[in-house]
C-alpha cells in the first residue's frame, strides 16, 4: 500500500509541471481572445464577408495552443530575486546545452529507477507533441507541405530553446530550463507527424475544405458582426477622447473637471454624425465592411442615418455632461437615473428586435426606415 501512494504521488509530481500551465493557459486565454477579437473578426468579414464558424474555431483553438506551449515552455517562473549565489547552485548547470540530439534516449536507458524512467519517456513524448498541433495548423490552415511545415517547426523550436538558454531573453540572470538539441529534433518530428497527419486527413475529405466554405448569402448582418463594429467605434471614441483630453490638459484648455463635454462631442462625432456623412459607415461599420442604409429609396440617406443613430446614442452622450454640469439635487438624480433605466430598456428592446427580425431590423431602424446591410460584395474587385 505504501509504495502505491509513493508512487501516485510521483506520477502526480510527474504530471503537475505539464497541469499547472495549461490551467495557466485557460485562464488567460479569454482575455487575449476579446484583445483579438476585432481584429480577428475584421480579416475574415473583409477576406470572407462572414465569420464562419469552422473557421473562428481553427483560429481560436489555434491562439489558445499558442498561449498553451509558450506557457509550457517557460512556466513555472523562478524568482528574480533570488540571491546570485543561491540561482547557481540551482540553475548553474544550465548554462552548459545538452548539444547530444540523441542525449533524451539515453536519458531513459540510463535511468535508474522506473519512476526516472517514466519522467524521461513523459517528457520525450512532450517534446514530440509541443510542435504536433502547429505541423498541423501549417499544413491544414496555411496549405504548407510537411516540409516546410517541419521547417517553420524547426524555427520556432529553435526559438522557443533561445528563449530558455537566455533566461526569458535576459529578463533573468541565466537560464532555468536546459538548452537540449534532442528538443529540437523531437519538436520538429513531431510538427512533420501533425503536417502530415493533416494532409492525410485533408486529402480523403476529411476535413472541411476551407476554400468550399461559402461567403454571405445575403445582405443582412448578424449581431456578432454587429457588436464587432461596435466595437471598432468604441476605439476609435476612446482613443479620440484619451488623446484630446491629454492635449487638452498640456494647453490648460480644460472646460469642466470631467472633460464631459470633450467626451459627449466625441460621442456625437463618432456614433451620429460620421455614419450620416460616411454613407452611413462610421470607423466600426468600415472595418467589418456594413452600412446603414435607407429602405425608402436606393442608397444612404443622411436624414434617416443621422435619426437612426441619435436615437441610440444621443441621450447616452449628453447624459454625461449633464450630470456633471448642472446643479447636483434629487431631481436631477432621478431624471437622469430614470432616463438612463429608459434608455437601456430602449436598447435592450432594440436588439431584441434586431436578433428576431429576418432583415436584423431594430426598433430604431422601424422607427428611422433604415436597415444595416454588408457591403463586402460592393467591395470584392470585379
Amino acid at each position: 500500500m505504501e509504495k502505491e501512494i509513493l508512487l501516485s504521488m510521483d506520477v502526480k509530481a510527474l504530471l503537475t509541471p505539464f497541469v499547472g500551465p495549461l490551467g495557466e493557459a485557460a485562464l488567460s486565454f479569454p482575455a487575449v481572445a476579446l484583445l483579438l477579437a476585432l481584429p480577428f473578426g475584421a480579416w475574415h468579414y473583409r477576406r470572407y464577408g462572414k465569420l464562419h464558424p469552422w473557421r473562428a474555431f481553427l483560429g481560436y483553438s489555434f491562439v489558445f495552443y499558442a498561449i498553451a506551449a509558450v506557457f509550457l515552455v517557460i512556466l513555472p517562473l523562478p524568482d528574480r530575486g533570488a540571491d546570485p549565489a543561491a540561482w547557481e547552485a540551482l540553475y548553474g548547470r544550465l548554462r552548459h546545452p545538452q548539444l547530444n540530439p540523441l542525449g533524451f534516449v539515453l536519458d531513459i536507458v540510463r535511468a535508474p529507477s522506473a519512476i526516472k524512467v517514466l519522467r524521461a519517456v513523459l517528457q520525450a513524448l512532450f517534446n514530440l507533441l509541443l510542435l504536433l498541433p502547429l505541423g498541423f495548423y501549417l499544413a491544414y490552415g496555411l496549405r504548407r507541405k510537411p516540409l516546410e511545415a517541419g521547417l517553420w517547426a524547426l524555427g520556432s523550436s529553435l526559438l522557443l530553446e533561445v528563449c530558455q538558454l537566455t533566461g526569458d531573453f535576459w529578463i533573468y540572470p541565466g537560464p532555468y530550463r536546459l538548452f537540449d538539441t534532442g528538443d529540437l529534433l523531437l519538436n520538429t518530428a513531431g510538427a512533420l507527424l501533425g503536417a502530415l497527419l493533416a494532409s492525410r486527413l485533408a486529402g480523403r475529405g476529411r476535413l472541411p475544405d476551407l476554400d468550399s466554405l461559402t461567403g454571405p448569402q445575403g445582405p443582412w448582418i448578424g449581431p456578432v458582426r454587429k457588436a464587432l463594429g461596435l466595437l471598432g467605434d468604441l476605439l476609435v471614441f476612446g482613443t479620440l477622447v484619451v488623446v484630446l483630453a491629454g492635449f487638452s490638459d498640456l494647453f490648460g484648455l480644460r472646460i469642466d473637471r470631467g472633460h464631459s463635454v470633450l467626451a459627449a462631442s466625441v460621442a456625437i462625432l463618432v456614433f451620429i454624425l460620421l455614419p450620416a456623412l460616411d454613407h452611413g459607415r462610421g470607423p466600426g461599420k468600415r472595418l467589418t465592411l456594413c452600412a446603414i442604409s435607407s429602405r425608402r429609396r436606393a442608397g444612404p440617406a443622411p436624414g434617416a442615418i443621422l435619426l437612426r443613430q441619435s436615437l441610440l446614442w444621443l441621450y447616452p452622450a449628453l447624459l454625461y455632461p449633464a450630470t456633471i454640469l448642472l446643479p447636483r439635487g434629487r431631481t436631477l438624480a432621478l431624471a437622469s437615473g430614470g432616463g438612463f433605466v429608459l434608455w437601456l430598456g430602449l436598447m435592450a428592446l432594440n436588439a431584441i428586435l434586431s436578433a428576431l427580425s429576418p432583415e436584423g431590423r431594430g426598433l430604431a431602424d422601424r422607427i428611422a426606415g433604415t436597415e444595416v446591410r454588408n457591403t463586402w460584395q460592393d467591395s470584392k474587385p470585379s
